[in-house]
C-alpha cells in the first residue's frame, strides 16, 4: 500500500521505497586437491579477484605424484583466506570402507597436524548413511 499524505486540501501519493539492494553471494568448492585447483582455480582466477573458496582435500593424497597440491599450498590458500575442509584419506566410499573411521579420523588428524583448521567434510562420492555421519560428527 502506498502511503498518502494530505498537503493543503491536495491528496498525494508517494511511491513506495525501493527495495534495498541485496548483495549476492556465490559458494565456490574445490574437491579433492588437484594441483589444477591452485594454479588454474586460485592463482587465476580466485587470487585477481580476492575472492574465497572452499578445498576439500584428501590427505593421503597431498603432495603426491606432483598431481595433486602441497602441504605448503594449501597453507597459503589458508592464510589468505580460503578454507580447506577433509575429504577422507583417499576418497574411498565410505559407505563400503571397512574402516570408515579411520579414513574420516586420520584425514583430519593430518589436516591439523599441518597447522591447518578442517571447518568442513565433504563425502566421498557424495555416498553417505546414518553410521558414515555418526563417525564424521565424532570426529
Amino acid at each position: 500500500m502506498v502511503p498518502a499524505v494530505l498537503v493543503l486540501g491536495f491528496l498525494s501519493f508517494s511511491p513506495p521505497l525501493a527495495a534495498a539492494a541485496v548483495a549476492t553471494k556465490v559458494s565456490i568448492d574445490f574437491d579433492g586437491n588437484a594441483i589444477s585447483q591452485y594454479t588454474l582455480g586460485y592463482q587465476q582466477a580466485l587470487q585477481p579477484h580476492s575472492a574465497t573458496a572452499t578445498f576439500y582435500v584428501n590427505s593421503g593424497t597431498v603432495g603426491a605424484s606432483g598431481n595433486f597440491m602441497s602441504w605448503t599450498q594449501l597453507s597459503t590458500l589458508a592464510v589468505v583466506g580460503n578454507d580447506i575442509g577433509g575429504k577422507s584419506v583417499n576418497a574411498t566410499n565410505l559407505t563400503t570402507d571397512p574402516n570408515p573411521t579411520a579414513q574420516v579420523c586420520n584425514d583430519r588428524a593430518s589436516i591439523i597436524q599441518h597447522g591447518l583448521t578442517p571447518v568442513g567434510f565433504a563425502y566421498p562420492g557424495g555416498a553417505t548413511n546414518a553410521s558414515v555421519k555418526a563417525v564424521v560428527k565424532s570426529c
